[in-house]
């Protein structure tokens, strides 16, 4: 286990603080418009954040350098192994991740290999990864925490991972953010096949089946009104202007185009051998952190139960009884 938290360390790029340089931030889903942008309508200084499956793609739509990515929860622990695998063989130069650390997101699902919040405590205050609730940007972002919470509890809305990813874009200072790939999941849901061997492996159904429950009359926990709301509330709270790169996106319905800027940019094609499937980490890395796991959940029980004043409490709620069982009279034979 040492070796992969060596890696972890060196296998990382220091974050950078240039959002005073580059106020511009391209947010890529990956629905099928992520593969019809139109380039001259690219900015011509920008920093791309990125989601998810994202390494799937044929071709370099949006180049190699990533400001930051983020994930689902269900695949957390292998998605920082394989950022670390893109890093070192630079398949990627990927800055950070900044996960959605929501207290409404559900860890107990079976599919979950190892418990996300438990990663994120061990791996609290890494130079590479982040959190949107309780890290360093969560101060940058407050009132969005608190809507979104708000949406989630009673409303049952919660915005799909483009989204938050905007978000995190707002809470590193980006006013100017151009969007692709976030089509609602309308027709075609991604710009390249994620059936991949390991990821049905880590969720057999696909990530798109994974909601909460809901009663029949209420609406669809993901969904584009959910997105839209919290796009609009980016926007007003922090004076964000939205642009979609786009056209053909059903996201153009709802926001600007970006103007034109006779940007030549082309997306480049990858090698044969790119990486088109999550990477697991090795089987000792699983066991090693269950272990760790348990070891901390089992600590945890004994500091409890050795607790003095919980054992005074304790004591105390055994006292009536005690009591009578002492001044009980003894049964005659």
């Amino acid at each position: 286990m040492l070796h992969i938290f060596i890696f972890l360390y060196y296998g990382c790029f220091m974050q950078k603080d240039n959002t005073q340089q580059i106020q511009k931030a391209i947010v890529a889903g990956n629905g099928p418009s992520l593969t019809a942008i139109d380039y001259a309508r690219l900015p011509l200084s920008y920093e791309v954040f990125r989601v998810n499956q994202f390494y799937l793609e044929d071709a370099y739509y949006l180049g190699k350098n990533i400001r930051a990515v983020t994930f689902a929860h269900q695949t957390l622990f292998e998605h920082i192994y394989t950022m670390q695998v893109l890093n070192n063989t630079q398949e990627y130069k990927i800055d950070s991740v900044i996960i959605n650390d929501s207290p409404f997101i559900s860890t107990s699902r079976d599919e979950f290999h190892v418990k996300s919040n438990f990663l994120l405590r061990v791996l609290y205050k890494h130079s590479f990864i982040d959190t949107l609730y309780n890290g360093r940007l969560s101060e940058n972002i407050g009132e969005f925490l608190e809507y979104d919470s708000l949406q989630k509890l009673y409303s049952n809305k919660n915005p799909r991972s483009g989204i938050y990813l905007c978000a995190i874009a707002v809470a590193l200072g980006y006013r100017e953010i151009y969007l692709t790939g976030i089509d609602f999941y309308e027709g075609k849901n991604y710009a390249f096949n994620h059936s991949k061997t390991n990821i049905l492996k880590l969720v057999p159904d696909g990530f798109e089946n994974i909601t909460l429950p809901q009663e029949p009359q209420q609406e669809s926990y993901h969904s584009k009104a959910a997105d839209l709301e919290a796009l609009e509330f980016l926007a007003k709270t922090y004076n964000v202007e939205f642009y979609s790169l786009s056209p053909a996106s059903p996201l153009s319905h709802y926001i600007p185009l970006a103007p034109i800027t006779n940007n030549t940019a082309k997306p480049e094609k990858k090698p044969s051998n790119y990486t088109n499937d999550i990477i697991l980490p090795p089987e000792h890395a699983y066991r090693t952190f269950r272990a760790l796991n348990e070891h901390i959940d089992y600590s945890k029980r004994g500091r409890v139960k050795n607790n003095f004043y919980l054992k005074l409490l304790y004591d105390l709620a055994r006292l009536p009884r005690d009591l009578k069982y002492c001044f009980k009279k003894p049964k005659r034979f």
